[in-house]
């Protein structure tokens, strides 16, 4: 049960070029876009729901400084095809969030340069001052970077909710095991659909869903 002390914030993690879009340096190296092209409505409507429920929005772009200097070993060893093919650089096309799910001028857009948007950032302080507790996981990839936040979050007392069909693996095996563990310990796995329910039961807005109609 959701209760009325929540304070929730929507994170949607890593939705940006290199991913996404068919020029994107990793669907060029071969990646699989379309589990993560199938959840960009979903994460949509979760985000036009929030911001119109005055529920923090923030997004993750994964970037890099140039010459890789921040990138460390995951970079280095584990995925240099990465460094080799240019992708990541902060400030390029690639590391921009996709356009469909464009930020708005309210919403607050991350760096990070590991899995976790907590690592080397300053979220947490900045959840802290806007006093959430709850946080709403959302983007790719459900297994690493969406993982490794969920895990962050719970371990610096945050409830997580992680959300199934607005979460995305290029592997359909790992993104199932993913929520297994999440929903056993680490939070709970719910859909958009729960998730808008008991987002308009939280804050008493149940006509403010102006998106229901539309992929939900």
């Amino acid at each position: 049960m959701w209760l009325s002390e929540e304070k929730p914030a929507l994170l949607i993690i890593d939705m940006q070029n290199a991913f996404l879009h068919p020029n994107g340096h990793l669907v060029k190296l071969g990646e699989n876009n379309k589990p993560y092209l199938a959840i960009v409505p979903k994460i949509a409507r979760l985000a036009d729901l929030a911001r119109s429920l005055g529920i923090p929005v923030i997004y993750f772009r994964h970037a890099y400084r140039p010459g890789y200097i921040d990138g460390g070993i995951v970079v280095h060893e584990l995925f240099p095809s990465d460094k080799e093919s240019g992708g990541w650089l902060d400030g390029t096309w690639d590391t921009e969030i996709f356009e469909p799910l464009k930020p708005r001028e309210s919403d607050i857009v991350i760096k990070k340069n590991r899995y976790s948007g907590f690592f080397g950032t300053d979220l947490d302080q900045l959840l802290r001052n806007l006093g959430v507790n709850t946080l709403i996981i959302t983007g790719i990839h459900s297994n690493v970077c969406c993982d490794s936040t969920a895990r962050d979050a719970v371990f610096r007392d945050y409830r997580v909710y992680f959300v199934s069909d607005a979460t995305a693996a290029v592997d359909e095996t790992l993104h199932m095991a993913t929520l297994r563990t999440i929903g056993k310990y680490f939070g709970r796995v719910l859909t958009t659909e729960e998730v808008v329910k008991h987002l308009l039961k939280l804050k008493g807005g149940e006509r403010r869903d102006k998106t229901n109609a539309q992929g939900g």
